[in-house]
């Protein structure tokens, strides 16, 4: 059985996620979202807007990675402009729906993921963020350009608040059929409900 995965690129956790569900060749249904949009819809608060939270987060996440052995390179530019506000948390993930009406999610899923947690390429201006696709064979200046359509900002919309009608409360987020579980201290108890246990 498949399991559903619920995700955003601005967090550390979902990168994780990712990297785990990739590395071991895991079946599942991708569903992006807007981290912040859904958790508002449900009354949560994202990290960036507690920083207690926040500060834990980052060396939870980082911790995480250590004992996992994952690449862990934030892109300290890019995450500061998303804690200060000064640039929109749902951009990648309304890139994100655009790549899948391109047909192209997972290699942005894998270059997205990289870009905001294993490195530290411009992605603040257009010019940058479509260099970081067009790296991976992915029509950059393209997509973004879809990504701000009424259309996929709507489908980001709609998914969102699908993702809050099913009770998801923040990222990253795993269903095997209606069971829900939250976290990547879950993935191993998702994996095993599904059928699909493995040492990830």
């Amino acid at each position: 059985m498949r399991i559903d995965f619920y995700y955003d690129y601005v967090s550390p956790f979902a990168y994780i996620a990712h990297r785990r569900l990739t590395a071991a060749d895991i079946q599942s249904t991708p569903f992006p979202v807007s981290a912040a949009a859904v958790m508002k819809l449900v009354n949560n608060q994202p990290s960036p807007d507690c920083p207690a939270k926040m500060a834990y987060s980052a060396f939870d996440a980082a911790r995480m990675c250590r004992h996992l052995k994952i690449d862990f390179s934030p892109n300290r530019k890019f995450m500061g402009a998303i804690a200060t506000s000064q640039t929109d948390r749902s951009l990648l993930a309304a890139g994100a729906h655009a790549a899948m009406q391109m047909g192209v999610l997972d290699a942005y899923d894998k270059a997205i993921f990289s870009a905001v947690w294993a490195g530290a390429p411009e992605l603040l201006d257009l010019p940058g963020r479509a260099a970081v696709l067009n790296a991976v064979g992915i029509d950059g200046e393209g997509l973004w350009a879809l990504a701000g359509s009424v259309a996929v900002v709507n489908q980001l919309d709609a998914a969102n608040a699908a993702a809050a009608k099913r009770k998801v409360f923040g990222v990253p987020t795993f269903f095997v059929g209606d069971e829900p579980f939250f976290g990547n201290d879950r993935l191993s108890m998702a994996l095993a409900a599904a059928g699909q246990e493995t040492h990830v």
